[in-house]
């Protein structure tokens, strides 16, 4: 690898336009280095400089690790989410650990089960945006060898510098960065997997987050992704009205409702306690397609076409 790494793999958040690499003049350092990149080549850990779009965005880069934050002012939304695990970062594994002791669950199995669904292999490029800490990473990295690559990415500076350190050293070469994953760095299809746990509740933008998913996976890839919910048979229960009295998230949907037309052999699972959910699809091409000038048989007949604001007409389908 080279330090034109950063220019093929990277495109503006803003535009999508190419960037350009421009090195800080050695030496350099800077009070607000993010951790370390774990991308195993030497020219790749010492890079620090700016990747700057042909418009003028201006993104950082500190001992390997880009931070793309898009826009620079975030929408209220998911600039408290960072300031959240920000000042979180300290007591997050802790209180992860709590959470699967609370349901009673084997943490490593849940979490390989969600993985399971994007049917990896060793030689794959995988997104995982949300990596916090790293727990889902450290698992990922384990299915992936030196032809694949793991890209990881977080919106807290603080809470990801403890996913590079879990990173270091894994056998797959790992491509981190600071940001919003409402305004993903790459390009289309770049990736044959996407992988996302935990906070899509807090979003600003839903339906933009999922629909970045499904533009930078390649068309036969596979996106998961999963967060805190209630399922609506649950929700009359104890257990409901005490986990959304403590935490009013877990009365979030399932985005069901923002997936992008491009999901294809979607399903749903709920999981630790019942109560948390993975949603997962294949990455289709466009729309949908039928024929609906085909002869339809039954006690009407005829096809399915009508014209808009015409009654559609009515007739068995089964």
């Amino acid at each position: 690898m080279s330090v034109n790494f950063f220019e093929d793999l990277y495109v503006c958040p803003h535009d999508l336009s190419a960037l350009e690499a421009q090195p800080f003049p050695a030496p350099h350092a800077s009070p607000h280095a993010s951790g370390r990149t774990v991308i195993p080549d030497s020219t790749e850990r010492a890079f620090s400089g700016r990747l700057v779009s042909p418009a003028g965005d201006v993104f950082e880069v500190i001992d390997g690790v880009p931070d793309f934050t898009w826009p620079p002012k975030l929408a209220e939304a998911d600039g408290r989410a960072r300031e959240h695990y920000d000042s979180a970062a300290e007591t997050y594994d802790r209180d992860i650990d709590d959470l699967f002791a609370m349901f009673g669950a084997d943490e490593a199995a849940s979490r390989n089960a969600a993985i399971d669904q994007l049917h990896l292999r060793a030689d794959m490029r995988v997104l995982e945006t949300g990596a916090g800490s790293g727990r889902d990473s450290e698992l990922i990295a384990r299915r992936l060898g030196p032809d694949g690559l793991l890209c990881v990415q977080d919106i807290s500076k603080t809470l990801f510098t403890k996913a590079l350190r879990r990173l270091d050293g894994c056998a797959v070469p790992v491509a981190p960065h600071i940001g919003n994953a409402c305004y993903l760095p790459f390009p289309d299809n770049s990736f044959d997997a996407y992988f996302h746990a935990g906070a899509i509740n807090c979003f600003s933008d839903i339906p933009r987050a999922l629909s970045e998913a499904a533009r930078v996976t390649r068309p036969g890839g596979r996106v998961v992704v999963a967060d805190e919910n209630v399922p609506v048979w649950l929700r009359q229960t104890a257990l409901a009205r005490n986990l959304i009295n403590a935490n009013p998230l877990f009365a979030g949907d399932v985005p069901l409702a923002h997936l992008p037309v491009e999901a294809r052999d979607v399903s749903v699972r709920w999981t630790l306690g019942g109560v948390f959910y993975e949603l997962a699809f294949r990455v289709g091409t466009g729309e949908p397609v039928a024929n609906v000038d085909a002869a339809v048989h039954g006690g009407i007949g005829g096809a399915d076409r009508a014209p808009f604001g015409a009654p559609l007409k009515q007739g068995p389908h089964r």
